[in-house]
């Protein structure tokens, strides 16, 4: 079974969910339920509730499949009950890799093996702009950067290519609110 590995923001904080261990996601609806309403698409509003009510409701989570961390402190490098480990634009620990990053016109996604898993981000064209619409890095992968140097390429494939950027990925959305010079392409 694949690792799946999703991020939510509110700007604030990173709402983490790990769908292939979630087993109690009714815990969430109940508790709160306008953030976690599985009859919407996507189930996660980071929007629907405060940042500290988000981090309350997480903290219940028994399996671990939801975790978070705050915006302003990056993802965190230890994988506790409240924070998880995840990709970062300048992880410590782990050096700078190379990526040899496909645009996949065919699946509208901009991808990249690494050690035979695929990270990506899937992506919608319209006239004169793209929309980032999800990250996706394989839980083999996590904590080397590289949805951050993906966020860094496609932005700049935005730039070269005279595309406004809709970033409606929450991922590519907290690394535009965290490098400012990416502010041109809204």
């Amino acid at each position: 079974m694949k690792d799946i590995t999703k991020h939510y923001t509110n700007g604030e904080v990173t709402i983490v969910w790990k769908p292939n261990v979630c087993i109690h996601s009714e815990r969430c609806f109940h508790g709160l339920p306008m953030v976690f309403n599985p009859n919407q698409k996507p189930w996660i509003n980071a929007e629907g509730a405060t940042t500290a009510q988000i981090i309350a409701q997480i903290k219940q989570c028994p399996s671990g499949a939801l975790s978070y961390f705050m915006n302003s402190d990056g993802p965190a490098e230890d994988n506790d009950t409240t924070q998880t480990k995840t990709d970062s634009p300048t992880p410590p620990n782990h050096h700078h890799m190379e990526l040899t990053i496909n645009n996949n016109t065919t699946k509208h996604q901009f991808e990249t093996v690494v050690d035979g898993h695929t990270a990506l981000i899937a992506y919608s064209l319209f006239h004169g702009g793209i929309t980032f619409i999800h990250t996706e890095v394989p839980e083999e992968l996590e904590g080397r950067g590289i949805a951050g140097q993906m966020a860094k390429y496609v932005l700049e494939y935005a730039r070269e290519n005279h595309l406004k950027v809709k970033p409606l990925c929450p991922y590519v959305n907290a690394y535009m609110k965290r490098h400012p010079e990416y502010n041109d392409l809204l």
